[in-house]
């Protein structure tokens, strides 16, 4: 009797609401813009390299022009990410690419104000290609502070005529890690290579810092991806197709190659991270089956997967799961059923596109079917059934004065009758001989009748 009352217990404190509850956009309807941050253009920068993190940023008034570029380090344990813009690239701290630039030179000159933490320093580096060798690195260091915008001019070591250039600037020194801090920052604006020989010398793309754009990718409302820190790769894993099953979109989720490595395409009903789905969404219904539509084309012999977990205070204490295989090409229906030992208080779906880079997976109109939501009473009124679906036995905690057990098919008929007057709480059915289908369990009290459902497997 103790155990009755304790799980019974349980149940009341977790009964669900009145109005039933389903997938937050399941027909993946409605999407929205989410803003990343704003780029500098024509500029390669650090910003988006720790996902949600943009450490370049503009910044005004500035001495030439609207706009100045502020450069900070931020240090988000374990990462540490320098403010850095660059014209070309480094690979392994070696320059391996540059912007077109013809014109001899022989200084770097702009503006800068900084405020650099004790051993840390910034960095201006200047490299220069001619006939497909680096014939000049230059690197200039800065450290302290100079609070107030200041004119700069540094003489490179060595006056070159080049064919490309890479000029770059960081709020901390990449070759000295170990005194990288966080907060050290430089705003830089009106960066020039100037020349001996020539008065108006080639002008570096955007240098004066006056173009920037907003940069943002579209998102499925109410759902997690990975579209956003893999933006700055390039790579979008979960799109909006117009290829739908119902509506006017659907959402189509591809594997992508990262560095030898497969990140597939996934989405999660809330937030999703590199690490797996992290929350949930507030959820207290007893569904019986998780259902929707597809298609899949797998690279290769792969599979994607649909998962729900159901938990309470913390605690799994549900699931339902369905593995897609082979190539679907028109839209398919599936049903997942759903288990559940105790009504939930969470509920996370999380969805993979495959193991494989190239497989793609749509879906469209994920819902639960079934859904049936607890009427709240004293923890002695209170009916539970378990496990849901069941296949050989279905097990029912009853409530303080029930007499009578009934179960119901699905087109109204009574397949089980049963007197439990006396059954001490608790009263266990045979279910093995019912055909396999959706079914409800009258438990009959002198003045009234509850109602539950489960599925027979």
């Amino acid at each position: 009797m103790k155990t009755r009352l304790l799980l019974l217990a349980v149940i009341a404190c977790c009964a669900a609401n009145a109005s039933a509850q389903q997938i937050q956009n399941g027909g993946f309807e409605n999407w929205t813009d989410q803003y990343l941050f704003t780029q500098l253009d024509e500029w390669n920068t650090s910003n988006g390299r720790i996902p949600g993190v943009a450490n370049v940023t503009q910044v005004q008034p500035a001495p030439s022009g609207s706009f100045a570029a502020h450069l900070e380090t931020i240090i988000t344990s374990p990462d540490t990410l320098f403010g850095l813009i660059i014209h070309g690239d480094f690979l392994n701290d070696v320059p391996t690419q540059g912007v077109p630039f013809t014109t001899e030179i022989d200084a770097v000159e702009g503006w800068y104000r900084y405020d650099l933490q004790p051993n840390d320093s910034a960095l201006i580096v200047v490299g220069a290609w001619s006939g497909g060798s680096l014939v000049l690195l230059d690197v200039r260091t800065i450290g302290g502070s100079q609070p107030a915008w200041a004119p700069f001019n540094f003489p490179l070591t060595d006056a070159v005529v080049p064919d490309s250039v890479i000029v770059a600037v960081t709020s901390s020194n990449p070759f000295a890690s170990a005194y990288i801090q966080q907060g050290s920052w430089i705003d830089v604006d009106a960066l020039r290579l100037t020349s001996p020989v020539v008065t108006v010398p080639d002008q570096l793309p955007n240098y004066d810092m006056e173009n920037w754009t907003d940069m943002s990718v579209e998102e499925p409302d109410g759902w997690g991806t990975f579209n956003a820190p893999l933006f700055i790769a390039g790579l979008v894993p979960v799109t909006k197709s117009m290829n739908a099953h119902g509506g006017s979109y659907s959402a189509r989720l591809e594997s992508f190659d990262l560095g030898g490595d497969t990140l597939p395409g996934a989405i999660a009903n809330n937030t999703i991270s590199f690490t797996g789905a992290v929350q949930g969404e507030p959820f207290s219904e007893l569904p019986l089956t998780l259902d929707g539509w597809f298609l899949f084309e797998p690279s290769g012999a792969d599979t994607a997967l649909i998962f729900a977990q159901f938990s309470y205070n913390g605690i799994p204490v549900g699931s339902a799961v369905h593995a897609f295989t082979g190539t679907v090409t028109n839209w398919t229906p599936f049903s997942a059923p759903v288990n559940m030992i105790i009504p939930p208080d969470t509920m996370l779906l999380v969805v993979f596109s495959g193991g494989n880079p190239g497989s793609v997976l749509h879906l469209d109109d994920l819902s639960f079917d079934g859904l049936f939501s607890e009427v709240r009473y004293v923890e002695q009124d209170q009916a539970f059934l378990f496990p849901n679906p069941a296949s050989d036995q279905l097990t029912i905690h009853l409530p303080i004065g029930a007499d009578r057990v009934r179960v119901i098919d699905a087109v109204g008929r009574v397949v089980v009758d049963q007197q439990v007057a006396n059954a001490m709480g608790t009263v266990r059915l045979a279910v093995d001989a019912l055909r396999t289908g959706r079914y409800v369990v009258e438990v009959v009290l002198a003045q009234r009748t509850q109602r539950l459902m489960f599925v027979k497997q």
